[in-house]
């Protein structure tokens, strides 16, 4: 049931002082949930790694991922020519910020224009790797 990994359910009710299994466990739990996605969308980021797929627009030199920090880049992909470009014409700069930038040769250029062109799949969030979580992710604590 639990999704929250910043704090888990035995956490939150020892600092409150709950001592047993209580029928406010799962409104507890769901409060956790509900505070940890909203930090989560509030910080533009996620509290365990996971794959990210969106869709962003062309035209610019740098395609900017939606979560923080790119962790590594899958694919990148050209929706309307159905092309995944080849990851030595783009690289990852500054990875905690996790900018992806064109290239051709080897000056940065501007990814193709168009709405919603291009296709960004990555690993994105944070991770230390300290505990391990039903879906393979690791806490970020």
């Amino acid at each position: 049931m639990s999704t929250a990994v910043l704090a888990t359910l035995a956490e939150a009710k020892a600092h409150i002082r709950i001592e047993s299994t209580t029928s406010v466990d799962v409104p507890l739990q769901l409060a956790l949930d509900g505070a940890e996605a909203w930090l989560a969308t509030r910080c533009q980021t996620q509290f365990t790694t996971g794959s990210i797929i969106v869709p962003l627009h062309g035209g610019v030199r740098t395609l900017r991922p939606i979560i923080f920090p790119v962790v590594s880049v899958t694919e990148v992909k050209d929706m309307i020519g159905d092309e995944v470009i080849d990851s030595a014409d783009y690289r990852i700069i500054a990875d905690d910020v996790g900018v992806v930038w064109g290239a051709i040769g080897e000056a940065p250029s501007s990814w193709t224009p168009g709405p919603y062109r291009w296709q960004l799949t990555y690993v994105g969030g944070f991770n230390d790797g300290d505990e391990s979580n039903p879906d393979d992710s690791t806490s970020s604590i």
